[in-house]
């Protein structure tokens, strides 16, 4: 079967693409947050955001019973797509932190529900042996997500921050920080 000979590939970029939502969310969204001027107070209600992947196992039987695996993952994947390129041109709305926060939330439902069918893929995909063999390979490209969206994406952010903006948009909205701004423009 060349999808168990493949399983290494699979399963690094699945592992990767589940924890880089979560590092955005959780991490990143600190940072933009931050640089677009957010109390304290808010920020630190941000840990709420985390509740989706404290909670799946709540709808986790519906995406056991509904659809395959591939299909939950790849609809998952097409939806916080979506969703970060909404994040993007979101910082220019008039009102970008409420907006922000909004699609914070509905990626991290999302993100959670990506977590669900990829795990209940690995767990069909993958018999005993090979889930043991492949348990470190899922741990490193998870941490690598992180790892990717907690500090090469700050720090490219950073970097394209320094870049003078052109368009009028951005001009417009002075109460957004440059560097917020481009992290999700990076993304896409």
């Amino acid at each position: 079967m060349e999808k168990k000979h493949n399983a290494g590939l699979w399963v690094s970029v699945l592992y990767f693409a589940q924890g880089l939502p979560y590092t955005v969310v959780n991490l990143m969204s600190v940072i933009f947050l931050k640089g677009m001027g957010t109390s304290n107070e808010l920020i630190g209600l941000t840990s709420l955001l985390s509740f989706p992947w404290v909670l799946k196992g709540l709808w986790g039987p519906v995406v056991d019973l509904y659809f395959t695996k591939r299909k939950w993952i790849l609809t998952t994947e097409i939806i916080c797509a979506f969703l970060f390129a909404f994040l993007a041109f979101g910082v220019l709305t008039p009102t970008p932190i409420i907006i922000s926060l909004v699609i914070f939330t509905a990626i991290a439902f999302v993100s959670a529900t990506h977590d669900i069918a990829i795990d209940g893929f690995y767990l069909n995909t993958l018999n005993k042996d090979q889930q043991a063999l492949f348990v470190g390979v899922r741990n490193t490209a998870y941490r690598g997500a992180v790892i990717a969206g907690s500090g090469v994406l700050v720090f490219l952010s950073r970097e394209t921050g320094r870049k003078p903006f052109s368009h009028r948009k951005y001009r417009r909205h002075q109460n957004i920080s440059r560097h917020s701004a481009v992290t999700f423009r990076f993304l896409f």
